[in-house]
């Protein structure tokens, strides 16, 4: 019960809980800007998935020049750059998209922290605007709004791409080496205990 105590009052949770009445209204398409971010970290896997029998057959120097040399699941090798540029291109495509909604639910909600932060300054008292000036105090009412959203947004869908892109390059490292992903995971764990 105290864990929980503790994670409620966590800056991090204070700051999204302030956030959510200015989300809940487009709370649908911040939710799939941040559910795009799970493939975009799962196709970094894919690429070093895919890059495997070209390591192992034709950097180690492993297959021979005059054997047909097979990669992933049977292909040819010479497939296996056109695999990643097209996987490259969907993550971009992707990455578009997050970028797009993402800016879209900033600003909706950048708008609506506006809108309240211009009422409350419009009932302030008058001793308000007398300690500081309207040039210092439009800045702030503007400037100030658009920091907030914007670096919650971004630094929830960057934790979310490098997470899954982290789970997604372990599941490869299992399957490639599992002592390799043991390693991984004591790394990951460490780096992510601070």
């Amino acid at each position: 019960m105290a864990l929980f105590q503790k994670i409620k009052q966590m800056q991090f949770i204070a700051n999204y809980k302030r956030m959510w009445p200015f989300v809940r209204p487009i709370w649908g398409r911040a939710l799939i800007s941040i559910l795009i971010t799970i493939p975009i970290g799962a196709l970094d896997a894919v690429i070093a998935l895919a890059l495997k029998p070209y390591m192992d057959n034709v950097v180690m120097e492993n297959a021979s020049s005059s054997q047909a040399v097979t990669g992933l699941y049977g292909f040819p090798l010479w497939v296996i750059p056109v695999f990643v540029v097209l996987f490259t291109v969907v993550q971009s495509l992707l990455e578009y998209g997050s970028a797009y909604l993402n800016a879209w639910v900033g600003g909706k909600i950048t708008v609506g922290v506006k809108k309240k932060l211009y009422t409350k300054l419009l009932k302030m008292e008058s001793s308000f605007m007398d300690k500081h000036s309207s040039g210092q105090i439009v800045f702030q009412f503007d400037s100030d709004p658009n920091t907030a959203c914007s670096g919650l947004l971004n630094n929830l869908k960057l934790f979310t791409t490098r997470l899954f892109s982290s789970i997604s390059l372990i599941c490869v490292l299992f399957y490639t080496s599992w002592q390799l992903a043991i390693v991984a995971i004591l790394v990951l764990i460490f780096a992510l205990f601070p």
